[in-house]
């Protein structure tokens, strides 16, 4: 009856579902379904995300974490990239929210998150006119991540590479107390250097090493696409070098990287625990991490779909206060 615990307690539940996938009130189907039913639940997720306002959750899940709600404030110096206009921002934007879409909508896995093609995109065109043949496939290659990891004037590879570790595989490398991240800037009038020797100068700061060693060769795969995620193959007059040593193993270039990041347990579940604590609305503590494990071990890097479905059925989620154990 209404007004009763069980009622009450899916009126609850039904907002948290609207406002996780919607980022608004629930409707009245929300409402009147039989939430405790795992199989109406699922039912429900898939209508909310397939309605026009799951979109909300694509660009607020995924481009809160991966970025790409910044690009519109993102600074690039025209000067040097007058192929970058407020049209290309927002096409570069789109492309990437309907990259994202396809792990959500489609049945695009997690696991293919470096190989999955781009979308097509008009707008984008400007910044693929240099590109060799073929399409670009994969995160790594999208312009907005290209983009958004670069300064305005040049590309910054350790950027690049903390996304990448930071942000899809959720290992910290903040930089130690009292060093400086960024390179020194360029000396007036000295000969001009690729950002690759300027790195290898950074990099003889043997406090600086231990991070740019696991950094500098994600970054510097990635050398061939500038600021603003455009194709070239020289930078300051001279032929740019993306090979370099992954983890002990060889790569010369992103194409070799990306099956590397792909076989790495850390993006299933960095994802995992990135959309388990968007969900919950709170950073996750030691305390979850049963929960992640026996999330990560149920997905296995499936669709972002397929993980939502698994997120809202847990306990947590659903506010029981008490969890068997898995």
């Amino acid at each position: 009856p209404e007004g009763s615990p069980a009622a009450i307690e899916r009126t609850a539940l039904a907002s948290r579902l609207s406002y996780l996938f919607w980022s608004s009130a629930p409707d009245d189907a929300l409402l009147e379904a039989e939430l405790d039913d795992p199989s109406a639940l699922t039912a429900q997720v898939d209508r909310l995300l397939d309605d026009p306002r799951g979109e909300r959750f694509v660009t607020r899940f995924l481009g809160q974490w991966l970025g790409t709600i910044r690009l519109e404030s993102h600074a690039v110096d025209t000067t040097l990239f007058p192929q970058w206009s407020p049209a290309v921002a927002s096409g570069v934007e789109a492309q990437a929210n309907a990259f994202f879409a396809g792990f959500v909508r489609s049945g695009a896995r997690w696991a293919d998150l470096f190989s999955a093609p781009h979308p097509a995109e008009p707008a984008v065109a400007p910044l693929l006119s240099a590109d060799p043949a073929g399409p670009r496939t994969g995160f790594l290659t999208l312009p907005a991540y290209l983009t958004l990891t670069s300064h305005s004037d040049r590309t910054s590879p350790t950027a690049r590479a903390k996304v990448i570790v930071a942000s899809l595989f959720c290992t910290d490398m903040s930089p130690p107390p009292g060093i400086v991240a960024e390179l020194e800037p360029a000396e007036p009038g000295a000969e001009p250097k690729t950002v690759r020797e300027r790195l290898e100068a950074h990099r003889r700061n043997p406090a600086c090493a231990s991070c740019h060693n696991v950094l500098d060769p994600l970054g510097l795969s990635l050398e061939r696409y500038d600021a603003v995620g455009r194709y070239r193959s020289t930078e300051a007059g001279q032929t740019i070098d993306t090979s370099s040593v992954y983890l002990g193993t060889p790569i010369a270039g992103v194409e070799e990287l990306s099956p590397l990041l792909a076989r790495d347990g850390r993006l299933a579940s960095c994802a995992t625990k990135k959309l388990l604590g968007f969900a919950l609305r709170r950073s996750l503590t030691q305390d979850d991490r049963p929960r992640v494990d026996a999330l990560v071990e149920q997905w296995g890097g499936g669709t972002i779909r397929q993980l939502a479905h698994d997120v809202v059925q847990t306990p947590a989620f659903r506010g029981l206060t008490e969890e068997r154990s898995p």
